[in-house]
């Protein structure tokens, strides 16, 4: 799909594979993965077939700069990534309410959405994620600020401590050197904290008891007063719950999508 003159892969499926399409009947999930070295992929290899088998139509894309998509100055901007996200959901047909899921960088993308378009959301589901508050941004800018001055190291740590081939280490290199991920996030105009406590969608967040990265936390602060959310912690897991918990994962999006009323929302 051609959005702003960018090539953006896009992947729609369901339980028969890949459609152009979604279906006029189906609820829809929209999923949104993570930072830096993460792309659609992840997610069609973990939860996708959870989502597929309660009936759902799943959109799953990789963000301008990420995996098989193109890059473009500004392309990291929030606002940007909201707009792209309005023109895929367009252009695939989802006329009515979707789920939105959001995996952590992801998840605080899936919670602005939703607080900025809260007429096309049905749901909200944060994997180890947390809504984009200044604080939010702060964290990430400084995270992507200490990378840029020891990129080396980084490098070092990601070849000796992962299972990221050089290509993808190469990639996510030059995303913090080369492109304009940290100006566009610094740059981002964020919903604000009554958009963000104003969001009334059922919602699900899903922790990692040993996770680091405050997360849950920055949930709690900014949705605890919601009636509608459900919280997750799994023990013994960190903020990598995809490789670490995937079939605990799995059950709990699983329990709550079959939730009453849940995917009844189609707007």
């Amino acid at each position: 799909m051609m959005i702003n003159g960018l090539r953006i892969n896009v992947l729609v499926c369901d339980t028969n594979g890949e459609r152009k399409k979604v279906a006029s009947d189906a609820p829809i999930a929209l999923v949104l993965h993570g930072g830096l070295s993460d792309n659609l992929s992840t997610y069609y290899t973990t939860i996708a077939s959870t989502l597929t088998k309660l009936g759902m139509n799943i959109i799953l894309y990789d963000r301008a700069g990420y995996g098989r998509s193109e890059y473009g100055p500004g392309c990291f901007n929030l606002k940007r990534i909201f707009l792209d996200i309005d023109t895929i959901l367009d252009g695939v047909g989802a006329d009515r309410e979707v789920h939105l899921i959001g995996s952590s960088f992801g998840a605080g993308l899936a919670a602005g959405y939703v607080a900025l378009r809260s007429e096309r959301a049905a749901s909200l589901a944060l994997l180890e994620g947390q809504p984009p508050t200044a604080a939010w941004r702060e964290n990430f800018a400084s995270l992507l600020r200490n990378m840029r001055q020891n990129i080396d190291d980084v490098v070092a740590h990601y070849d000796k401590n992962s299972d990221l081939s050089m290509k993808v280490i190469a990639r996510m290199r030059s995303m913090i050197m080369d492109r304009t991920y940290l100006e566009d996030i610094e740059s981002s105009d964020l919903p604000t904290a009554e958009q963000l406590s104003a969001i009334s969608v059922p919602s699900l967040g899903i922790y990692g008891a040993d996770s680091t990265h405050g997360a849950y936390e920055g949930t709690v602060e900014s949705m605890g007063h919601m009636k509608n959310l459900r919280i997750e912690v799994i023990p013994h897991a960190s903020h990598f719950l995809l490789y670490e918990a995937l079939p605990t994962l799995k059950s709990f999006l699983h329990d709550f999508y079959s939730g009453p009323g849940i995917l009844d929302r189609r707007g």
